[in-house]
């Protein structure tokens, strides 16, 4: 069994937590990473989603005929707000073709090969000097009154720690330690946002997807296809809508499945997007889709929601018949994969030192304690599929600063949070959730944490000035 003494474990090797345990090993500390699963990443690997969203200011007041969508994967405009690990990150895959950018530049929205990041995100934590262990899983908790002293290991072993970094995604360190949070709407119930189990459609013709927009312009209005056309022409990374008028077809005849958990059938929730990946410098027959397909869900509800992951793997055959009968150049696809980790975009919110609002990121707001800066859009999924999805751009200078305080759980010391965790309402956690801020986030506690247990101090008495002094020396924007 394990039994180790470390200055931080980190609780979850995903999109936060890789960047934790990079930046608490080298600012100093002995870090020692956990992962329940085979590889880092969370999301951006073992969930298939291909992008790292949003670098820069992602704009979108023409989501409505997705113009803005469509580019975000080759668009290098405006200024790029998140650099440092992710910055990094996206620099290694380039080296390896294994990513669309520009050294030490960024576009909106990171395509890049899933296959590819996992050995890159290995790489770079164990060059760093912190212990993956894979495999692992905290399932319990050392404390001394309220403060956090070590986890329990699921294979029985202990570690002891100054700091524990909560990048489980569901904040379950944060529940086992007894530290207040919450969960779902206006705290009425436990459901949140609709879930998604990303999945890769293979042997697609994408000079027939792309064509088949041509016959349906109340689809695709005339700038929207000469855009999509000529990203095309120019083999560049763009993402599309799904077919409406197709898809409503499909409702009508039967061949549309509905989505778990409603009796809505995509006309209202997020009816998905269409992304050809890229891999090894080109972008490959084969698009990846983001469908909402769970809706009246609590990922925390293990037994109810292991019953919903199987509703969503019968959807996911359906919906790949769908575009077989359907969609332009899907004629002759097939299931290539789906994705080991659900797409939960929501599930416990911990109630921290400060709770971000709505208000703080649509007005661009700018906090004395920031950590770095954030420019994506608040995209807000509904819960029970009776709603549109909610997308609004974030104000100010086109991005808002993330205050330290939302880290930070209270009445329990050595306990830190990074991700799409953090103390924030529903509208304000629709953009924070974002995989560029999340690896921001984890690189502020990662750094905090090794700042605490230099000087001694819980993480949230850090020196907040000498935390932004030392974020800067590693790149991120302030």
């Amino acid at each position: 069994m394990t039994q180790k003494n470390v200055d931080v474990v980190v609780a979850g090797g995903g999109t936060s937590g890789f960047a934790a345990a990079i930046a608490a090993a080298r600012n100093g500390a002995r870090v020692c990473l956990i992962e329940r699963s085979t590889a880092l990443g969370g999301t951006m690997t073992n969930g298939l989603v291909p992008g790292i969203n949003s670098m820069r200011h992602q704009p979108c007041r023409t989501v409505p005929v997705g113009l803005s969508t469509a580019s975000h994967e080759s668009n290098f405009s405006g200024k790029q707000y998140i650099k440092g690990i992710a910055q990094e990150l996206v620099d290694r895959l380039l080296k390896l073709k294994a990513v669309y950018a520009h050294e030490g530049e960024s576009p909106v929205r990171v395509n890049f090969d899933h296959e590819t990041m996992k050995l890159v995100m290995d790489q770079m934590v164990r060059e760093a000097g912190a212990e993956i262990l894979y495999l692992s899983e905290v399932t319990g908790v050392i404390k001394d009154g309220d403060i956090l002293k070590g986890v329990v290991l699921s294979d029985g072993g202990v570690i002891h720690a100054k700091t524990v970094i909560d990048t489980t995604g569901d904040a379950n360190v944060v529940a086992l330690a007894g530290a207040p949070w919450e969960q779902g709407r206006h705290n009425v119930h436990n459901h949140t946002q609709a879930a998604s189990l990303y999945f890769l459609i293979g042997d697609v013709d994408l000079d027939k997807m792309i064509a088949g927009m041509d016959p349906y312009p109340t689809d695709f209005p005339d700038v929207y296809r000469e855009m999509l056309h000529r990203l095309w022409g120019e083999k560049k990374p763009f993402a599309m809508l799904s077919f409406p008028t197709l898809m409503r077809k499909a409702i009508e005849n039967g061949d549309y499945p509905p989505p778990c958990g409603t009796s809505q059938t995509a006309e209202r929730g997020f009816a998905g997007l269409i992304r050809p990946i890229y891999r090894n410098g080109k972008i490959r027959n084969t698009t990846m889709h983001n469908v909402d397909m769970a809706h009246m869900c609590d990922p925390t509800n293990i037994p109810e929601f292991s019953k919903t992951i199987s509703a969503m793997r019968e959807f996911v055959v359906k919906y790949a018949e769908y575009l077989r009968k359907y969609i332009p150049g899907y004629g002759d696809s097939y299931l290539l994969s789906t994705a080991h980790q659900i797409g939960i975009r929501e599930s416990r919110i911990i109630i921290g030192e400060y709770k971000m609002t709505g208000e703080d990121t649509l007005e661009g707001r700018e906090f004395l304690d920031a950590i770095g800066w954030c420019g994506h859009a608040v995209d807000v999924h509904d819960d029970n599929g009776s709603r549109d999805l909610e997308i609004h751009e974030v104000g100010g200078s086109g991005a808002y600063q993330i205050p330290y305080r939302i880290l930070v759980p209270q009445r329990i010391d050595g306990l830190l949070v990074a991700g799409r965790t953090v103390s924030s309402d529903i509208t304000a956690n629709g953009t924070l959730r974002g995989q560029a801020s999340c690896i921001l986030m984890g690189q502020a506690a990662g750094t905090a944490a090794a700042l605490a247990a230099k000087a001694g101090v819980a993480p949230r008495r850090v020196d907040v000035a000498h935390l932004q002094k030392q974020l800067k020396a590693d790149g991120v924007v302030l």
